[in-house]
């Protein structure tokens, strides 16, 4: 299957794992030299960041936000995190169902009542949520990037790349992965909330949550400490190509920070995000088998059960990649840790060197130990 720039199905069979640990101290010295054997092979320039157990263990910034005027990354520059955008669309989605405008079991045409039919009367949001809508993937459209991805799209033009074309497969019947599905979510939010999707999410997420460096990646707005993309060639490393945000939209333009990506991640936690317990395990249940080494999917996010550090673990995770960026974000709920990889170059290398970094911290320093036993460092949040 090809996979479009706005899609994170990588795989983990490149997993590079670190050395076995001999004491628990050698732990952010462990983690750098695995990232700096990456950036000494020109394979990441970015931010890295891991914590355990509330506390950071490792953060380190490489590359340049900027190569024309040299500015380099800092733990605070701000990164489009792609397809990762999903988990964030998914939560405000669970948010708005809290309020009373949304309903899990609720149709597209309920919200949407011009949406064609029989699609808009067949696919739930629990559907969309979870790509078993059946909606084909609208970036793997012939011609997509030549002729729509840098032009600007309303959100009625967006849909009607794909509202009409017919479904892959009966809804409910299986997974396949769909921004599309993403896009029509974040239709449906314009519409109950009556305002933008960036809007929406500022109003009902962002802001409640103290997410600061987290919003809707319009090129058009000053941003302060945002990274610039890039793209690696045979000819040396390039300006990514432009793409307008309205033809990624809540499927994947959003840009955050690494310290902002870790406050989400204690955030979902703490069980803070929503009112309702059952919406937050809802968000992380497995809904679907995905067929992929990532595992299931629940909503907005992959959980599956990896082995790091010698021991079956479950993972939360998404990452992303769009022109000029890839992301990867990783939960381990069990031991409360957190793994964090923001590179302002699109790179097939960021999956592999997430997984690596999570194996190399939950590598047993000793015998009967876990992750928690690591060296302090300063408090998450």
């Amino acid at each position: 299957m090809a996979v479009s720039v706005l899609c994170a199905l990588a795989t983990l069979s490149t997993l590079q794992a670190g050395p076995p640990a001999k004491h628990a101290a050698t732990l952010p010295a462990r983690l750098d030299s695995l990232v700096r054997a990456y950036v000494a092979r020109g394979e990441f320039s970015g931010v890295v960041l891991v914590a355990a157990r509330g506390a950071i263990v490792y953060q380190h910034a490489f590359g340049e936000a900027n190569r024309e005027w040299h500015v380099p990354n800092t733990i605070a520059t701000r990164f489009r995190i792609a397809s990762t955008t999903k988990q964030f669309t998914a939560a405000l989605v669970l948010r708005l169902v809290e309020s009373g405008k949304l309903r899990l079991d609720g149709h597209i045409v309920d919200y949407l009542p011009d949406y064609p039919r029989p699609q808009g009367e067949q696919i739930t949001l629990e559907h969309l949520l979870t790509h078993s809508s059946g909606l084909p993937d609208y970036p793997g459209l012939p011609r997509f990037y030549e002729d729509h991805a840098t032009r600007a799209h309303t959100t009625r033009e967006l849909l009607a790349l794909f509202d009409t074309l017919p479904l892959a497969f009966p809804p409910g019947s299986k997974w396949e992965y769909s921004n599309s599905g993403y896009v029509v979510l974040g239709a449906i939010i314009e519409r109950v909330t009556d305002t933008t999707y960036a809007a929406a999410l500022r109003q009902h997420l962002l802001i409640p949550l103290g997410l600061n460096d987290t919003g809707y990646d319009d090129p058009a707005e000053i941003t302060e400490r945002r990274a610039s993309g890039y793209i690696r060639t045979a000819d040396g490393v390039r300006n990514a190509p432009f793409i307008d945000p309205s033809t990624v939209f809540s499927a994947g333009m959003l840009r955050s920070s690494a310290h902002d990506l870790l406050r989400w991640a204690e955030l979902l936690r703490a069980g803070r995000v929503f009112r309702d317990t059952a919406d937050a395990a809802a968000m992380v249940a497995p809904h679907l088998p995905t067929g992929l080494p990532l595992g299931a999917y629940g909503y907005g996010v992959f959980i599956g059960t990896q082995s790091l550090g010698g021991r079956p673990t479950t993972v939360i995770q998404h990452g992303g990649t769009i022109y000029g960026f890839t992301s990867g974000f990783w939960r381990m709920p069990s031991e409360d840790c957190v793994v964090i990889v923001l590179d302002n170059h699109m790179s097939h290398q960021v999956p592999a060197l997430t997984a690596g970094l999570a194996d190399v911290l939950y590598s047993t320093p000793r015998a009967g130990s876990s992750p928690g036993d690591v060296p302090r460092g300063p408090p998450a949040h």
